[in-house]
């Protein structure tokens, strides 16, 4: 239900501060997408939060959610290390999720430059080398932290805009450095290290 929304959705009535507009509003989503699923189809719902690495917020994010009555199966978390901080902080919330709620988490976001290192190399907490073996060590260790969520709650890692390959004279995400396909548009390492 939604992209990132710990902030809320729909603003200034589905702020997440105004807790009852944005839990009617998620209600409202959720039977939306239980009325539309095919017959006996098993839809799982997942509230997506943007702070991976801050377990507080996380905390405070999700018991709202639950506080308002809306039914959902999957948190799901986004985690880009230059925003949310080391590993370890993500590897904690996610614990920390996994006991205090018993659903699987899920890391719905996330993304790691192989290219231009002068511009990676001054932003914080981006320990894994700036090429495309670093980036496959990043999503190796990600996919690890994921495995280890107690109760084999880790469900699993999306990547965030893999194709997102550097065109010229338009803009890509990124300059296309987080990409998973170099500019020539070849495969690297790191699409394959969430299958091991």
């Amino acid at each position: 239900m939604g992209n990132e929304i710990t902030p809320g959705l729909l603003w200034p009535d589905g702020r997440s501060d105004h807790a009852d507009t944005f839990g009617a509003l998620l209600r409202a989503g959720v039977r939306g997408v239980k009325r539309d699923a095919v017959a006996g189809e098993q839809v799982r719902i997942v509230i997506h939060a943007d702070c991976g690495g801050d377990a507080g917020r996380t905390r405070w994010f999700y018991d709202r959610v639950l506080a308002q009555q809306v039914p959902f199966d999957v948190i799901g978390l986004s985690y880009y290390p230059w925003w949310h901080g080391p590993l370890d902080k993500l590897t904690a919330n996610m614990s920390a999720c996994a006991k205090a709620y018993g659903r699987p988490v899920w890391v719905v976001e996330t993304a790691y430059p192989y290219t231009n290192p002068e511009y990676w190399d001054k932003q914080p907490n981006v320990p894994w080398p700036i090429s495309p073996e670093g980036q496959s060590h990043f999503l190796t260790d990600l996919a690890a932290a994921v495995r280890a969520v107690p109760d084999g709650l880790g469900l699993g890692v999306l990547y965030w805009f893999p194709e997102s390959v550097a065109l010229p004279n338009q803009y890509t995400w990124n300059g296309g450095a987080t990409a998973l396909f170099d500019h020539e548009g070849n495969r690297l390492p790191g699409a394959l290290a969430l299958h091991p």
